[in-house]
């Protein structure tokens, strides 16, 4: 079974990301199909734009346009459903997608897309930032030290118990 086989088989999340990645850092032209169909298949907003790192790499910006269209639109409604939503513009915020993006292609679309990646996250709570990114290679890593990530999920804890207190559920 091929990579691109076993990636539509696969069940878990982190094992597809796996196998997307691998393709996406070294697309072929007949990966152009393949990225087009995982960009549709995904619900993971990071997991899309790998995909369409592989896309992008041979198709056009017209081509490009009308799925990141649909991607921003996405993006602002998962923001009302899951406001702080640190892990998915963390990693988009990451230089694997955004620097990766902007500087590679520079299209509208992808800049009003960042764009508003980087509002939702700067307009997170200060708790929430930080938590995650990834290398050059597109890998998930934490970027403190054990002791930082205890103390900030502590932190997490008693600003989440706030919320409730406040009776502001809805945040």
């Amino acid at each position: 079974m091929n990579l691109e086989e076993q990636y539509f088989s696969e069940k878990s999340v982190p094992y597809r990301y796996d196998i997307l990645r691998q393709i996406a850092l070294e697309p072929q032209e007949h990966t152009k199909s393949f990225f087009l169909k995982s960009f549709n298949k995904e619900r993971h907003l990071d997991m899309r734009m790998l995909a369409m790192r592989g896309y992008a790499y041979y198709a056009e910006e017209a081509e490009i346009e009308p799925l990141m269209e649909k991607l921003h639109k996405i993006l602002i409604k998962s923001a009302v459903s899951t406001p702080y939503n640190y892990e998915e513009y963390g990693l988009l915020m990451s230089d694997f997608h955004k620097k990766h993006f902007l500087d590679t292609y520079g299209y509208n679309c992808f800049k009003t897309f960042f764009e508003q990646v980087e509002k939702l996250y700067t307009d997170l709570p200060a708790v929430y930032k930080g938590l995650v990114t990834c290398d050059e290679q597109g890998n998930e890593i934490n970027p403190m030290s054990d002791e930082e990530w205890e103390k900030r999920w502590d932190d997490i804890r008693k600003f989440t118990e706030s919320l409730y207190k406040q009776g502001d559920t809805e945040k």
